[in-house]
C-alpha cells in the first residue's frame, strides 16, 4: 500500500525568547521549553482523507507546517511520497499544496483572475495552459465571477480561489488547516460536501486536514488522528477508535474527551496503517 505521508519520531520544541527582561527573570522563563510535536508517528495512506483532530495547541498547525516544509523539525523525519521533508525538500514539495483559511498570500487589488494568472506562471507554464488551467479550476470549485478584485470576494469564495490556486499545480496532497474555521455555515457546508462529493471519488488525491470540530472529522474523514500536548492518542477508523476506547457503541465526542484527558499516560494508543 502506498503510503502519501511517513512520519517517525518528529519532534518539535519551540523555546521562548532570551528577552533582556527575562535574562534578568528569577523565573527564567527563557530557559523554558514548549514540546510542540512530542514524538509523532503516524502513516496516511495514498487516496484517503486523513482528520487531524485536536483541541486548539495541541499541536496541528505545526505539524502540517512542518509537513509542508514551512518550518524545519528538531528531531525525526517525515516522507512525502517517499522523498524526506528535509534532505529532498524540493522534490517533496513537487506533491503537495497547503489551504490555510486566513489567506494572505492574495493580491487583494487583483481580480481572482489575476491572482491565479500570477500563481500558474510561477509554475512556469505557457499562457494558453494557464488559462486552460484557470477555466478548468474555476469550473470545479464553481466560482461565480474571477473578474473582480479579490478584496470584494465572500470569505467563502475567497477559500474556494485558494482552493482553485492549490489545483492549477499538479499537487496529489493537500493540506488544510482548519479549513472551516472562517466560513460561514453555509460555506463550510459547500466545502464539506466537495470533500466528500469530489475530493474523495480521486484515487490519486490525498486529503490531509487539521480541525477541532467533531462533526466536521467525522463526517468527511476516512481516518482519524487525535493529538494533545503534541502527542497522538488514537489513529484509526471511527471503528477503530471504538475499539480503543473499548466501547463499540461510543460517540467521537466521548472518544476525544478520553483521548485528551489531562491524566491519561502518555504512552500513545495508534492503529498501524
Amino acid at each position: 500500500m502506498t503510503h502519501a505521508i511517513e512520519i517517525q519520531n518528529l519532534t518539535k520544541i519551540f523555546r521562548p525568547g532570551t528577552s533582556l527582561l527575562n535574562f534578568f527573570s528569577h523565573t527564567r522563563q527563557f530557559s523554558k521549553r514548549v514540546w510542540a510535536l512530542n514524538r509523532v508517528n503516524l502513516n496516511v495512506r495514498q487516496g484517503e482523507v486523513f482528520a487531524l483532530l485536536g483541541p486548539n495547541g495541541a499541536g496541528k498547525t505545526t505539524l502540517i507546517k512542518i509537513l509542508s516544509s514551512l518550518i524545519l523539525p528538531d528531531r525525526g523525519n517525515a516522507r512525502i511520497y517517499g522523498y524526506d521533508i528535509q534532505r529532498e525538500t524540493q522534490r517533496a514539495k513537487k506533491f503537495l499544496s497547503v489551504v490555510v483559511g486566513d489567506e494572505r498570500s492574495f493580491y487583494w487589488r487583483l481580480t481572482g483572475r489575476q491572482n491565479l494568472e500570477f500563481f500558474a506562471t510561477l509554475y512556469g507554464y505557457p499562457n494558453k495552459t494557464i488559462r486552460e488551467r484557470i477555466k478548468k479550476v474555476a469550473n470545479f470549485f464553481e466560482i461565480p465571477d474571477l473578474d473582480i478584485r479579490f478584496q470584494e470576494y465572500s470569505t467563502g469564495t475567497k477559500y474556494r480561489l485558494a482552493l482553485a490556486r492549490s489545483f492549477l499545480s499538479d499537487a496529489k496532497l493537500l493540506f488544510m488547516d482548519e479549513p472551516t474555521r472562517s466560513l460561514d455555515y453555509n460555506a463550510a457546508t459547500r466545502l464539506r460536501r466537495l470533500i466528500t462529493d469530489r475530493f474523495k471519488k480521486d484515487p490519486e488525491l490525498t486529503v490531509f486536514f487539521s480541525t477541532h470540530i467533531l462533526q466536521e472529522a467525522e463526517q468527511i474523514a476516512d481516518r482519524i488522528a487525535i493529538i494533545n500536548h503534541g502527542r497522538i492518542k488514537c489513529c484509526g477508523t471511527l471503528e477503530e477508535l471504538r475499539h480503543l476506547a473499548g466501547n463499540p457503541n461510543a460517540s467521537l465526542e466521548e472518544i476525544f474527551e478520553l483521548a485528551t484527558r489531562p491524566y491519561m499516560k502518555r504512552e500513545e494508543a495508534h492503529v498501524p496503517a
